[in-house]
């Protein structure tokens, strides 16, 4: 296996260092492609260009693509089309550079090495052309997991690269719910047992929570009714309160052992 891993990025960037380190040693090729505006015209922070290439200059990334997006509107280009195209670019990327496998993240994504080697080990010996894998959520720290959020929560991992792979948006083939920008029509489909691998998502640790929310995909299904709340919310929370979700929604928090640094 000639593994190649592609981050889409705009914001949370002050993850991704912490990202690419869990996995570094395991992966051969990764690729950043990441744009300066957002899918609602917000300009990306001023520090993103700058952090990426500092990041390449140290060995953690091997290539980054700008990519100019389509502006959403209230009638006009879903953003999740933004995230699938840069997730093809990001496999073209790997393709490219004579890559076997490939995997698309986020940089609020994080796996814990011994488990992705173990991913790893089973695709090559049962020879899988796509995986898939439960994830959980945590909230403002690493500390802080959200209670039951790796119920019914998968994303696809690693795939084979075919001549004609690519990622479809809202693919209806697979068995379980992923990311609508993160569907592949491989077939011999294997689903990881939690106890076995798992994601570890920092979907709601931000230092900047507005950026998040403003640009967030889920926008389009009404978020900004309860932009404010969610903001004055997740500056003031304080354990054992719970958690405001992006629907809305209160969720019991519960603390566990940290497991991933965030870098300074």
């Amino acid at each position: 296996m000639k593994l190649g891993v592609s981050y889409n990025v705009f914001d949370g960037e002050e993850l991704l260092e912490g990202s690419i380190r869990c996995i570094r040693e395991e992966v051969d090729y990764i690729s950043v492609v990441y744009q300066t505006i957002s899918n609602y015209d917000h300009p990306c922070s001023p520090n993103l260009e700058a952090h990426l290439i500092y990041l390449k200059s140290i060995g953690l990334i091997d290539e980054i693509l700008k990519y100019t997006p389509k502006i959403f509107s209230r009638d006009r280009y879903n953003p999740s089309y933004n995230e699938c195209e840069k997730r093809n670019i990001g496999l073209e990327l790997s393709r490219n550079n004579g890559c076997t496998h490939h995997m698309s993240m986020d940089c609020d994504e994080f796996y814990i090495l011994e488990q992705f080697k173990y991913m790893k080990e089973v695709i090559v010996e049962h020879d899988y052309e796509l995986t898939i894998c439960h994830f959980q959520n945590y909230y403002k720290d690493f500390i802080w997991l959200i209670k039951d959020s790796n119920i019914g929560s998968y994303v696809t991992t690693i795939f084979k690269i075919f001549d004609n792979t690519e990622f479809i948006y809202k693919l209806k083939n697979l068995p379980v719910p992923v990311d609508p920008t993160r569907r592949i029509d491989n077939k011999n489909l294997f689903i990881f047992d939690q106890s076995k691998l798992k994601m570890h998502h920092a979907t709601l640790i931000r230092r900047n929570i507005t950026s998040k929310l403003l640009n967030s995909s889920y926008r389009k299904h009404g978020l900004g009714r309860n932009m404010k709340k969610i903001i004055s919310h997740y500056d003031s929370w304080e354990y054992p309160e719970p958690a405001l979700l992006l629907t809305g929604k209160l969720v019991d928090v519960i603390k566990v052992e940290r497991l991933f640094k965030i870098a300074e």
